[in-house]
């Protein structure tokens, strides 16, 4: 892949209550890669049974054990700057901090980083579109001196790959990106993991058999986490109908909250969500399908 660029693969089969702690790890050590200038680094958070499986996954400057439940992680007050400058990391949102979602997961990996790593200075700007990034990554570079700059959204691609080849002495991240050059990387979850889950208890919970899915926008990336919730439904009930309503949007509370109740009246007695937003959630609280077959509509 060329000696500075990066690609990191995050495994969310990491309990919960651990994965703000394990995203501002793997953004850390993507730091520590580009900042730093260090090898190529592949990283996934596989188990550990000792501290030792853990010794140099973090790479130069990170700090990391085997946590209690059995994962790598960085250490709390640990981890050192490898660059020996001044980190300045701008983060360029899809959505707003509030979302309740996906963003705000992002924010709080950024207030974790801030409160853990020395010299590091970090800004935001929320609910960027395609079209705005170029604008606000060029203020952050120039106007704020950023030497790192995070893209937190696919969307986010084109922008920051523009930007990296504009700005060779400033390092790129982004979320679900599948091109790199020597200072843009890329970082991503293994989503399709928690999905096959998903499906698996929704066809447990289902009484209908028919699972409903609020879509956000049609890429390859979220078409393959419908067809991993599908496959894990199937692995329970082979003729368990899954229901897909795109909204086309990461973020959009009106048409979540339509397309949710166009699958509930259709018949949908589980929902899931693959938006930005639990709007899902709120939108099914204390309805039952038409035919009545639950009380309540569920949501995994």
């Amino acid at each position: 892949l060329g000696s500075r660029r990066f690609l990191a693969v995050y495994d969310l089969s990491v309990p919960s209550s651990r994965v703000t702690r394990s995203v501002s790890s793997l953004v850390l050590v993507a730091m520590a890669a580009l900042v730093g200038g260090g090898c190529t680094l592949a990283l996934d958070f596989e188990q550990c049974a000792s501290e030792d499986d853990c010794a140099g996954r973090g790479g130069e400057g990170v700090a990391m054990q085997c946590a209690p439940a059995g994962y790598c992680e960085a250490v709390e007050g640990e981890s050192e700057n490898p660059s020996g400058q001044e980190l300045r990391v701008a983060f360029v949102y899809i959505g707003p901090v509030g979302d309740h979602g996906w963003t705000k997961t992002h924010d709080d990996s950024r207030l974790y980083l801030e409160e853990n790593i020395p010299d590091i200075v970090t800004f935001y700007e929320p609910l960027v579109t395609p079209s705005g990034a170029p604008e606000v990554i060029e203020n952050f570079i120039q106007n704020e001196g950023a030497n790192l700059v995070i893209g937190t959204s696919f969307d986010f691609l084109g922008p920051i790959q523009q930007a990296a080849a504009n700005n060779p002495d400033v390092n790129f991240l982004t979320c679900s990106g599948f091109l790199t050059s020597p200072n843009l990387g890329s970082y991503f979850a293994r989503m399709y993991m928690p999905q096959w889950l998903a499906g698996r208890l929704a066809a447990q919970m289902s009484a209908t058999g028919r699972l409903g899915v609020v879509g956000a926008v049609v890429i390859p990336e979220t078409v393959r986490h419908l067809n991993a919730f599908t496959l894990g439904a199937r692995s329970v009930n082979p003729d368990a109908t899954v229901m897909i309503r795109w909204v086309n949007k990461w973020f959009d509370i009106e048409a979540e909250g339509a397309a949710t109740q166009e699958l509930i009246d259709n018949g949908a007695d589980i929902l899931f969500s693959g938006t930005d937003t639990p709007t899902a959630l709120t939108s099914a609280d204390g309805q039952s399908t038409p035919a009545g077959e639950l009380a309540r509509v569920r949501v995994v």
